[in-house]
Parts: structure tokens; C-alpha cells; sequence
């Protein structure tokens, strides 16, 4: 889903029927949701300590039939600008008020915000549909246009002297591509996962824990499992990312990918393993 520069992939938990979700991105709240805003969320919620919200995009997943998925829908947006130095956060619309306590606050990693699959459970239905905001919460007030007084007429007062010392760099951490995975139980597949980090050269080393969804099949599927990620360890190799291939298996759940560098950092990937015959239609809504 793109609009006005803006990208959104979503991934889905397991759905308790087949279902047919459609997802719309805006720039501006859908169909009659107000305007994400301070005057306009719940009481007691983060924006109280905020003096102000400014909302990205907004995004709207429907069904024609009531629908329960097995957890909190990820979803990876990719920005036109860069997210250094901001905090992003998601909000969601309950059908009277805007609730900025949702989901956050998460740190951007060059042009893309990833939120990954949470526990829980979602209900969408033709009364209710998903509705929530990707926002950035600021604090404090801007300088003036005319920045500080001049001093009165005067002696001149002399400047007094400012010593600093250069802040240190931060510390790189790995940048995982593509931010979010899916697979089709039905029809077992395999995608690459590639990892880079800047100035990194040693090996990153990968891990996945998967829940499956219950009752488990029976007889057991020949592919017996929800996700596999091989190598543990790879290394890039010159201009070429660290590779590692992530195969889907033919049971339904979701997992996550821990992918950690040497020093320690790490990054992770939601994978889900959708039912076969669940469909997903995307349309684009544009202003």
C-alpha cells in the first residue's frame, strides 16, 4: 500500500476463518474517524505529556464478515525522509476516541519504522474495522522566528567561553531486509533474508521462535513446523549482505527472527505462516 511517498506493508496473524481483508492507506482519517489529535484522544493517555501529535498516515483494514486474528497485526512503513531522531508510535481509533497508548514508542532505522506482530487478539467486522495511526509525539515548545532579545545599549557584555567535546557516534546495528515475512502453509516456500550493518564485517548470528497456532494438525503435515531460518551464522562478503534463507513450513502460526552482531545489537523480523485459503486484497486510496 503507498501513498503520497508513504509505504505500508502489513503482516497478518492467523485468522479463526477464511477471510477476505481489504487495506486502505490515507494521508487523512478514514471515512468519518476524526483527525488524530491531542483534543481529540483519551484522557490519560501519552499525548497528555505531549504538546503535540503529528499524524503520518492512516490505515484501515475491513472484512465483509467478523473476523478474530490470533494477534496484533505488524506492519513496516517506509517513509520519504529519514527517521533519525524521532520516536514513532501507533494510535488506534475505538469507534469514539483516538487511543495514542496503542502501540510504541519505536526507534526508525534509515527511511523505514517497523512494528512488529504482538500478542493478543483483533476482531474486525463490517461495524468495526481496524483503524490506527502511525504518529510522532513532540515535547517542548520552538524557538522564536526572531530567536533571542538583543541585550540593552549599553558596555558590551563579553560572551563567556563554551567548551565542548565531540559527542560520540552511535553505535551501528544491524539493518535486516525485508522487514516482515510471510508464508503459505499450504505451499511451503523458502525466502532470502539479507542483513547489513554499516562498517560490520564479522559473521551475525540468527535465531527463530515460533508459536503455532492449536489445534496442531492430524495427521502431523510433512513439513512439520511453522518457520525455519538457516544459516545460524553468515558473514557478508565484500558489497554482498550477510544471507540467510527462511523456509515456511505447513503449520499456521507466527515467529520471530533474532538477528544479533557481534557486539551484541540485534534486530528482528515477525514471520507469519497464514491458513491456505485465507486472501488478502490491497486497494490504494490516494489524495
Amino acid at each position: 500500500m503507498t501513498v503520497s511517498g508513504i509505504d505500508a506493508t502489513l503482516t497478518l496473524p492467523v485468522a479463526n476463518v477464511a477471510s477476505i481483508l481489504t487495506e486502505t492507506i490515507s494521508t487523512t482519517p478514514p471515512g468519518s474517524v476524526p483527525a488524530l489529535s491531542i483534543a481529540r484522544a483519551a484522557q490519560n493517555t501519552r499525548s497528555a505529556q505531549a504538546d503535540n501529535i503529528s499524524a503520518i498516515v492512516y490505515v484501515q483494514v475491513t472484512d465483509a464478515a467478523t473476523v478474530t486474528l490470533s494477534g496484533i497485526p505488524g506492519v513496516r512503513f517506509t517513509l520519504p525522509t529519514s527517521t533519525a531522531g524521532l520516536s514513532y508510535e501507533i494510535a488506534i481509533y475505538d469507534g469514539t476516541a483516538w487511543n495514542d497508548d496503542y502501540e510504541g514508542p519505536f526507534a526508525g532505522s534509515g527511511d523505514t519504522v517497523t512494528v512488529p506482530l504482538a500478542s493478543g487478539t483483533t476482531t474486525i467486522s463490517p461495524a468495526a474495522p481496524l483503524e490506527f495511526a502511525l504518529y510522532v509525539a513532540t515535547t517542548g515548545s520552538s524557538p522564536s522566528p526572531g530567536g533571542s532579545p538583543s541585550p540593552p545599549s549599553g558596555s558590551p557584555t563579553p560572551s563567556p567561553a563554551v567548551s565542548s567535546s565531540p559527542s560520540p557516534n552511535p553505535s551501528p546495528v544491524p539493518l535486516a531486509s525485508p522487514g516482515s515475512l510471510i508464508f503459505d502453509a499450504s505451499s511451503p516456500s523458502s525466502q532470502a533474508l539479507t542483513v547489513t550493518e554499516t562498517g560490520d564485517t564479522a559473521a551475525f548470528n540468527a535465531a527463530i521462535v515460533c508459536s503455532a497456532a492449536s489445534p496442531a494438525p492430524s495427521p502431523a503435515p510433512s513439513a512439520d513446523f511453522v518457520a525455519q531460518i538457516t544459516p545460524a551464522s553468515a558473514a557478508p562478503s565484500g558489497a554482498t549482505p550477510a544471507t540467510f534463507t527462511v523456509t515456511g513450513g505447513n503449520l499456521l502460526g507466527t515467529c520471530t527472527i533474532t538477528i544479533t552482531d557481534v557486539n551484541g545489537a540485534i534486530a528482528t523480523v515477525p514471520v507469519a505462516v497464514d491458513q491456505t485459503n485465507a486472501t488478502i486484497s490491497t486497494t490504494h486510496r490516494k489524495h
